[in-house]
Order: structure tokens, then C-alpha cells, then sequence
């Protein structure tokens, strides 16, 4: 994988990576330095992630407690700041509205006896 000519001269400095003959140009080996700066480069990684789900779960806690808190502040308030007079509870109405419904042509009303034998339609 060719590597990037200006970020190359300072991994070779660091030991990181090896100029080789076997190599085409631009393209390096891993160095001496290439072990421990990878086993580093993942202890920080797994450090960070496991501190990223430590915050989000405090925060989240956090935001558990601020949310009961809130509420109980809320009904304090509500028993504390209403008025002295009944609550009035309105109840809605259901008002009859009259449809026209228009039958479906080629039916007929239903009769007990029609439940005999197939359908008069069917034929």
C-alpha cells in the first residue's frame, strides 16, 4: 500500500517503519517500534471507548434523576400553587347525526330462509 511521502520520513525516524530493497517506492516495512506504538495505539483506543461509555451511562443517570426530579418539583408546585375552589370536570355530549345510506342495487334483504342451500346469486 503506498504510504503518504510526507508522513513517511517521520515514521522511519520513530522506528516505526523500515526503508527496504525489496519494497517498490513510496511502500515500507514494519520497524522495530511498530509493535509497541500499535499495542499503544489499541490500550488508548479500548481506554477511550470504555471512558465514553462510562460518561454516557452517567449521563444518562443523570438525566434519569433531573427527570424525577422535575417532576416532583412539578406536582410540589401544583399542590402547593392551585386554587382552593373544585376542579369543574366537562363531559362532551354525543349528538345523533342522521346519514342517508343508499342500498346496494341487485341485493335483496336478508331473510331467514335464504340461508338454505346456495347463494341466490351464485348461478
Amino acid at each position: 500500500m503506498p504510504q503518504v511521502p510526507l508522513i513517511a520520513p517521520f515514521g522511519v525516524h520513530l522506528d516505526l517503519l523500515v526503508e527496504s530493497e525489496l519494497c517498490p517506492e513510496h511502500s515500507y516495512l514494519p520497524g522495530l517500534n511498530f509493535g509497541r506504538f500499535a499495542q499503544s495505539f489499541m490500550v488508548l483506543s479500548a481506554t477511550t471507548l470504555i471512558a465514553g461509555l462510562v460518561v454516557l451511562l452517567l449521563g444518562l443517570g443523570v438525566g434519569l434523576y433531573a427527570r424525577q426530579a422535575a417532576k416532583t418539583a412539578r406536582d410540589w408546585f401544583r399542590t402547593r400553587l392551585s386554587d382552593a375552589r373544585p376542579a369543574t370536570l366537562t363531559v362532551p355530549t354525543h349528538v345523533a347525526v342522521t346519514a342517508l345510506v343508499v342500498a346496494t342495487p341487485g341485493r335483496r334483504p336478508y331473510h331467514p330462509l335464504q340461508r338454505r342451500g346456495p347463494p341466490a346469486l351464485s348461478c
